[in-house]
């Protein structure tokens, strides 16, 4: 780690072990955006870490919401 106070994105999820995320907030409190950005950014690097089909969301709102579509698309 570059910054022991301040890891950029890539160093946040450092490993390639396997992990379970939980998210939890209030109706439009910007879960899928950050999901989006979390596996669509490059900066975070998750896609290069991890199988695409070892990638597993859970939502009651995946069939509606246009975020998860980008998510999709993106896989």
């Amino acid at each position: 780690m570059d910054n022991m106070y301040t890891p950029i994105m890539k160093e946040i999820f450092g490993s390639d072990k396997s992990f379970r995320l939980g998210l939890f907030a209030s109706s439009t409190g910007g879960k899928s955006h950050l999901i989006s950005e979390m596996f669509c950014n490059p900066d975070w690097g998750l896609l290069e870490k991890f199988d695409v089909d070892r990638i597993y969301l859970i939502s009651p709102t995946i069939s509606f919401d246009d975020a998860y579509e980008k998510i999709i698309n993106c896989l």
